[in-house]
């Protein structure tokens, strides 16, 4: 669903100390709600 099926754990999911200089919007607003979605599932079941 989120196309993670590569994706490998680390300690912490982005480099410590960064910094976003960017305020553009997320590219697919549908993909987002859906993540979001899922995540507010598995924290309240």
């Amino acid at each position: 669903k989120a196309h993670m099926t590569n994706a490998k754990p680390v300690q912490t999911p982005m480099p410590t100390g960064h910094v976003s200089g960017s305020s553009a919007s997320f590219s697919d607003p549908t993909l987002y709600r859906s993540v979001v979605g899922a995540l507010q599932y598995l924290t309240l079941t």
